[in-house]
């Protein structure tokens, strides 16, 4: 990130001379308008930064480099009082703080439990059963009549009938047998596995911090302290909270113009920025801003 320092040393002696040069050879109104391109050309810059972290020191830079130029062109000291600083210190952690994204999720704690299952328990029995594979036989005598004509008479000759009585055998019932088989006598609780969970406690933890750009509240900040440095009260004894008073005075009256801008783009550029500014520069100064041989007016 460019710093505002860096932003104006690189050709600032460049541009004073350029200014003074249009003091003294055009109208104070070409001078004073240069002078507020200018400081609109920081404004833009500042807008399209962001912090690198919560105590960026770029916005205090940014700050103190707008005091240092516009001291210089209205013959002040360059040095910013105490009061005035605690002032700028105040407004910038402000700024700062509102770029700041936080970014949190619920806190979440590991839970187990062990599942048990039911586990039957067997045991032996022993019955008896009937076997179909081992029946009970009786023997015993039937007659038998023959179809076969020759056997008939064979039968004849030999029984003296054509029949003939047979011994067969007659299943009368079954025996019976031992077996055994298992049946269940209890059921015992057995470990099975373990099931793992999270719940929510209701606390949420930091996991990370992203920042938005200066933007709009970078510009309002700036475009305010430009209004209070030109104060001619500014470097006299003055009580902070007297300052403190005209800041907020003067913030309120330029955040009101400032928030009444086109709006700025998601990526916003520093040539957009200041085209936009630009546009509504007169109203942005409008008011006691005063530097150079304008302030003599």
């Amino acid at each position: 990130m460019t710093s505002a320092s860096q932003m104006l040393e690189v050709d600032k002696q460049k541009v004073f001379d350029e200014l003074m040069n249009y003091q003294n050879e055009k109208a104070p109104v070409e001078f004073s308008y240069q002078v507020k391109r200018e400081i609109l050309r920081l404004v833009a810059h500042v807008a399209c930064q962001k912090p690198i972290n919560d105590s960026d020191k770029f916005l205090y830079d940014a700050c103190n480099e707008l005091w240092e130029f516009i001291a210089t062109l209205s013959c002040k000291s360059e040095e910013i009082s105490s009061c005035v600083q605690d002032v700028i210190n105040a407004q910038v952690n402000t700024v700062l703080q509102k770029c700041i994204i936080n970014h949190y999720e619920k806190v979440k704690q590991k839970k187990s439990k062990q599942i048990h299952k039911s586990v039957p328990i067997f045991k032996t029995i022993s019955e008896k059963v009937t076997d179909y594979n081992n029946p009970i036989k009786e023997k015993r005598e039937v007659w038998v009549d023959t179809s076969n004509v020759l056997k008939g008479m064979k039968n004849f000759v030999k029984y003296g009938t054509y029949g003939k009585n047979k011994k067969v055998y007659e299943v009368v019932g079954y025996h019976t047998k031992t077996v055994t088989r298992q049946v269940i006598d209890r059921y015992k609780e057995e470990y099975s596995h373990t099931e793992y969970w999270e719940e929510e406690t209701g606390e949420v933890k930091l996991v990370g911090t992203s920042y938005y750009y200066f933007g709009y509240s970078a510009v309002s900040l700036l475009l305010t302290l430009a209004h209070l440095m030109t104060f001619d009260i500014i470097g006299d004894s003055q009580r902070q909270q007297d300052i403190q008073n005209i800041y907020e005075s003067l913030h309120r009256t330029i955040s009101r113009k400032v928030n009444k801008l086109p709006s700025f783009p998601n990526e916003p550029q520093e040539k957009n920025i200041l085209n936009i500014l630009e546009t509504e520069v007169d109203k942005l100064f409008e008011g006691a801003f005063k530097v150079g041989a304008d302030r003599n007016n």
